[in-house]
């Protein structure tokens, strides 16, 4: 692929170079290029990730997304919960586009047609708390913000400033005056443009402002000596010369704040000096191979170990070939000499595919190890640990929560293999079998209503009901093939294998059957009726000793039968007005439990062998779509938006709430299943938990769990342990 046919692919406004039309078209190409490339997420959102922040004391990480929310994730990379989501906040209505952070107050800007600014709070514990908000008198949605330390009158004076279409709002948050600077002395010709970059100087009362006809403006504090007045401008550079201006995606300032760092569409680092007005250097923003691509965002930074005068910048962007766009980091080194251009001193390429987006940088004075983190087009957050200066000594770290954006269609069911080493999520466009590192294994593009699939707990597995029939599917050491496939009509209740992996039941619309896992056959079938009517089957479960399993009907009613004779061994009712919608069995002292999530939210457990509901709690506010037990975890899945899942650990007669999950992506979750196995040292205990979300998305992320009194109790062998009563 060429790259004119490169500039076709990635959208419209490669033509037009309006950031109007880029604020725009983010949200669709993230869905666009999901099912061409890299699909896997690693921490970060459901669509581009536009950019990350840092916090001043570098705790956490800060993320804008296209999702229209700011996410805070956990940056203390000597924590189990490294990489984990903290809190997350709906932002705005049209995309976050900017952020920035400053001694723990948050500046947002909303992208497209939000033309809001938002003023947040960091909390110690990672929260946002809203503080204020402002309007742009354009319209249009503000494409860049930053603080900006302005010294008035001798006095340091905190500003916000905001970028927008062809002018930038200047606000006091002390006192919230604002001012409304109109650009009339930007270029006419195209017509006035965007402010699509702003970066903050530390000590020269100053910011710069980069825009998308290729200008940099330089602006000083107003000589008048009020904070909210017109800036004084004191330099206009040109990216990346005055002959060939082309659009502007970054500008930072160097370490020694005497030169100005520009970067772009044109392909070029560009350096210019502030005391002289002059270009002092131009290098490409080029790969290893010989690509060259865009670049959207720069660092400057020192090393303590390197001679004086030398400093690193590490620049974040694309570069492309003839397989499409590659997100790129490329790191220069240079000794602050003039018309002696930066030196290429290493490149990564990001594993997550796309376009890398707006990076950022924290180097703790109390830690000899630095970070690089950096978000891209298909929502991911990448981590670095910055072991040496070049990009060449950096190491990947992993994130613990991984997303993945199949189609638009709700991912309906989930299931990890008996060993975690493959999972597999469905909808009614395809069903994928993921690696857990996130590599494709398997991709099945049949369609049709997916009603279910679950791996066996013994072996690789995967069966899977859609449409009116059961399907079995075995790994062969390269791809999974069909072993058998059973006509049986809608299995309307879902499927699940005996704890042995030997059969399979499946529950379907007035019938259930139990089927020989490695050929098919039917062992059994009973239809569930009342007189002529057939009653609509809606869940089934197995029991772990193999002794039962159980289907609920949509009368309000459960029927539990022996696994041995498949004779019926009791009925229960759930309630009025609500159906069991999930069954999961398990074990609390001993004894056999059968969970039941219904209709209505409610979550009960009832003893199996004495036929008793024992205990009922309102676990979520809608219906309850999915239950699943591993030894000592419970996760209940919900419709409830924002906070759909929850997790249980056992306390005595009853399991109690032990984690809430909440999505703020205004989405429920179909599906949730825990890993078949345990992680981690005792005290710090995790599983992975994938669910399935109705916004199309696949979550993978861990789960620690570490309850007092808990530990080193019977465990993950719990479910062998039963009670023979």
């Amino acid at each position: 692929m060429r790259h004119d046919a490169i500039s076709r692919r990635i959208g419209r406004w490669a033509a037009g170079w309006s950031l109007r039309s880029l604020l725009v078209w983010l949200p669709m190409l993230s869905l666009v290029c999901l099912a061409q490339s890299q699909p896997w997420m690693k921490g970060g959102h459901g669509r581009a990730t536009f950019q990350v922040t840092f916090s001043t004391d570098g705790r956490y990480l800060l993320s804008a997304g296209v999702d229209n929310t700011i996410k805070v994730w956990d940056a203390n990379v000597s924590s189990p919960r490294f990489g984990q989501l903290v809190a997350s906040a709906r932002a705005h209505v049209a995309g976050v586009a900017s952020i920035a952070e400053s001694n723990g107050q948050v500046v947002s800007g909303g992208g497209a047609s939000d033309n809001r600014v938002r003023l947040w709070r960091l909390q110690a514990d990672g929260r946002l708390l809203p503080v204020a908000n402002w309007q742009t008198q354009s319209g249009y949605g503000v494409s860049a913000v930053a603080f900006v330390n302005w010294l008035v009158n001798g006095q340091p004076k905190k500003i916000i400033v905001a970028g927008s279409y062809g002018a930038f709002l200047l606000v006091d948050p002390s006192t919230g005056a604002t001012l409304w600077h109109v650009l009339p002395w930007m270029p006419v010709e195209p017509p006035v443009g965007w402010i699509t970059t702003i970066a903050a100087s530390r000590g020269r009362n100053e910011f710069a402002i980069g825009t998308d006809r290729g200008r940099v403006y330089v602006l000083r504090a107003s000589s008048s000596g009020n904070p909210i007045a017109y800036p004084d401008i004191t330099h206009q550079f040109f990216y990346p010369d005055m002959v060939h201006p082309d659009m502007v995606f970054a500008v930072r300032y160097d370490v020694t704040e005497d030169f100005l760092l520009i970067g772009g569409r044109a392909e070029q680092l560009v350096g210019w000096n502030l005391n002289t007005g002059v270009q002092v250097f131009s290098v490409p923003f080029e790969n290893s191979l010989g690509n060259r691509g865009w670049i959207w965002s720069i660092h400057a930074y020192e090393w303590s170990d390197t001679q004086a005068l030398r400093q690193y910048f590490a620049v974040s962007g694309w570069t492309w070939d003839a397989n499409g766009a590659h997100p790129t980091v490329i790191t220069y080194r240079w000794d602050t000499v003039p018309h002696f251009p930066p030196e290429k001193c290493g490149e990564i390429m990001l594993s997550s595919g796309g376009t890398a987006l707006k990076g950022d940088l924290f180097r703790s004075p109390l830690s000899p190890t630095s970070l690089y983190a950096v978000g891209t087009e298909y929502g991911a957050i990448e981590w670095w640990s910055m072991n040496a200066p070049c990009a060449s000594g950096w190491t990947r770290l992993d994130s613990p929560t991984i997303y993945y954006r199949i189609v638009d269609s709700p991912v309906r069911s989930v299931s990890f293999s008996h060993d975690d080493a493959f999972i597999a999520s469905g909808n009614d466009l395809k069903t994928h079998v993921w690696g857990i590192s996130g590599n494709l294994v398997w991709e099945d593009n049949q369609t049709g209503r997916l009603w279910a699939l679950r791996f066996s707990p013994t072996e690789y597995r995967l069966a899977m009901a859609r449409l009116d029939s059961v399907k079995s599917f075995i790994y062969d050491g390269v791809s999974f093939v069909l072993g058998w496939q059973a006509y049986l009509g809608h299995a309307t209740g879902g499927i699940a294998f005996a704890p042995n992996g030997s059969r399979l039941l499946v529950a379907g619309n007035g019938r259930w059957w139990v089927l020989n896992a490695g050929d098919g056959y039917v062992v059994v079938t009973r239809n569930e009726n009342v007189g002529d009517v057939y009653i609509r089957l809606i869940s089934c479960a197995w029991s772990p000793d193999n002794r039962y399993f159980a289907v609920g009907r949509v009368d309000g009613k459960i029927r539990i039968y022996r696994a041995t004779d498949y004779t019926l061994f009791a009925e229960l009712r759930v309630g009025n007005y609500m159906n069991p919608s999930a069954l999961a069995f398990g074990v609390v002292r001993n004894r056999l439990k059968l969970f039941v999530g219904t209709t209505t939210g409610k979550l009960q457990m009832w003893d199996v062998a004495n036929r008793v509901k024992e205990a009922e709690v309102t676990a979520h506010s809608e219906w309850i779509s999915s239950l699943d037990i591993r030894g000592n975890w419970m996760v209940s899945a919900s419709t409830e938006v924002p906070c759909s899942i929850k997790v249980w650990v056992p306390l005595d007669d009853f399991p109690q709430l032990y984690t809430t999950l909440c999505q703020e992506t205004g989405t429920g979750v179909r599906d949730a299943v825990f890993s078949s196995r345990a992680y981690g040292l005792p005290g710090e205990r995790y599983r992975y938990l994938a669910y399935g979300r109705e916004d199309a998305t696949l979550v993978v992320t861990r789960v620690y769990y570490a309850p007092q009194g808990f530990l080193g109790h019977r465990g993950d062998l719990e479910w062998q342990e039963l009670d023979e009563r």
